[in-house]
């Protein structure tokens, strides 16, 4: 499968922080910063939280693509 519990935890960890802890994520109302924080230092430390992660991550960027319009992609 993909191995995003590793891109988690070192390539894309930056991005999924940025991302989930963002102002704007935060005060959209979905997200309690103290439960993200929480969530992602423990998948940090070894557990496997990677499937939850995803959803939260995917979540945010459709808001951010679909509703808020602030993210363009180009072809």
């Amino acid at each position: 499968g993909v191995p995003i519990d590793h891109w988690f935890r070192h390539e894309l960890k930056d991005m999924v922080y940025d991302t989930l802890l963002s102002r704007r994520a935060i005060e959209r109302g979905y997200f309690r910063k103290g439960y993200i924080e929480e969530l992602l230092d423990r998948h940090q430390a070894g557990e496997s939280w990677q499937y939850l992660i995803w959803s939260l991550l995917m979540l945010e960027l459709w808001h951010l693509m679909f509703i808020d319009r602030a993210l363009v992609f180009q072809r």
